[in-house]
């Protein structure tokens, strides 16, 4: 995969810096146990459902509400998998890179369901660092 590149106008962007290893930031995404922890903030939840973190995976993470109840489910597709690198999914696929169904339209409108694909990258500052964008 080349360069990432990005629209102002269209892309949100956002960079941060920790003061952790970059395997464990990878792991945070990539790992359900440690991305239920941190997914949504305190008192909602985060489920994993699936997490088949290679291109062409499935993953599904449903938010909580704080008395367990599934809120929201987010199905998509991993489109790029470089370990330790690079993790770009949608959710406009599903397993095997196949279209998901279109939102259902609900009185008033469609229901909030929007399709987007994100993109994280890692890199390494210092001996215990990383960058993630």
């Amino acid at each position: 995969m080349t360069e990432l590149t990005t629209n102002p106008e269209t892309d949100l962007v956002l960079t941060r810096e920790v003061d952790v290893p970059r395997h464990l930031v990878w792991k945070a995404w990539t790992v359900p146990e440690h991305l239920e922890q941190w997914f949504c903030p305190r008192p909602y939840g985060a489920r994993v459902v699936r997490m088949d973190v290679r291109p062409g995976g499935a993953f599904e993470v449903q938010i909580l509400d704080p008395e367990g109840k599934v809120l929201e489910s987010g199905p998509g597709c991993y489109l790029d998998v470089v370990e330790n690198t690079r993790l770009i999914w949608t959710s406009a696929l599903g397993a095997g890179y196949r279209p998901v169904p279109p939102p259902v339209p609900v009185e008033g409108g469609v229901d909030c369901a929007f399709v987007f694909t994100a993109a994280i990258t890692l890199e390494s500052l210092g001996k215990d660092g990383t960058r993630y964008t």
